[in-house]
């Protein structure tokens, strides 16, 4: 697994802890259950910081099998 933070990120980020972990924990947990083969990316950038309040984004992105474009919309 690669996992990539941006330096620019705060030390410290306050949020909704459980709700943030149970999201990142299910996103990895699924690319680790469908990714045989490949690698697994962990990201979180900072999209703007104010403050006492940041934006940031997490992704994750995985090589296992991809779901059909017919399906993306009732998922996400």
């Amino acid at each position: 697994m690669i996992v990539k933070l941006d330096t620019k990120k705060p030390s410290t980020l306050v949020g909704e802890t459980i709700r943030f972990h149970q999201i990142i924990l299910n996103l990895v947990s699924n690319a680790i259950k469908f990714t045989l083969e490949g690698e697994i990316t962990v990201e979180l950038k900072l999209l703007s910081q104010k403050k006492d309040q940041a934006s940031i984004e997490f992704s994750v992105q995985d090589c296992g099998i991809v779901i059909s474009a017919d399906k993306l919309a009732s998922i996400f």
